[in-house]
């Protein structure tokens, strides 16, 4: 036993098919017993085979702080998971639910991430263009308030019949 480790500690490398990856890496997480090394160090970042996954995570990322943003602008609550128990309890129903493998559901929310944002656009135009309609018929309600100040009262106020 050294002096800065509480256990010893062995080294294994451990070959794994490329679809079970995730699977394997996520139970290993979950006893929290094993330390990953990176046996990439030396290799560029952009040549790496996760690099465009990575980066896909990163752009949902920012789709989810669009989200998070509107949904405060809007007075939407949001609670994160209470501790790391229950945000894998959520995201193995959440799997169970889309019927899919934990493996392969990255791509799923990913696909609701850019569902909902696109909602949330659509939904922001549609506010939009409604404020535009709301402030024409209040400039067509001020002209015609003033045109019925300036034509002269006919008939009881009945300018047209």
């Amino acid at each position: 036993m050294s002096l800065y480790r509480s256990q010893e500690m062995k080294l294994y490398k451990l070959g794994v098919k490329k679809d079970l990856i995730w699977e394997v890496i996520n139970q290993f997480g979950k006893t929290a017993l094993a330390q990953f090394i990176d046996l990439n160090a030396e290799e560029s970042p952009m040549s790496l085979p996760y690099t465009t996954t990575i980066k896909e995570c990163e752009y949902a990322e920012k789709r989810l702080q669009y989200l998070k943003d509107q949904c405060t602008k809007h007075y939407v609550d949001i609670h994160a998971p209470k501790n790391l128990d229950n945000m894998q309890e959520i995201f193995e129903r959440f799997a169970m639910q889309k019927e899919k493998a934990e493996s392969t559901i990255r791509e799923v929310i990913q696909d609701d991430i850019r569902q909902t944002e696109q909602y949330c656009l659509d939904q922001n135009e549609k506010v939009k263009k409604t404020f535009e309609i709301y402030e024409q018929l209040k400039s067509s309600q001020a002209v015609f308030e003033m045109a019925q100040e300036l034509i002269p009262n006919i008939d009881g106020g009945n300018v047209l019949g």
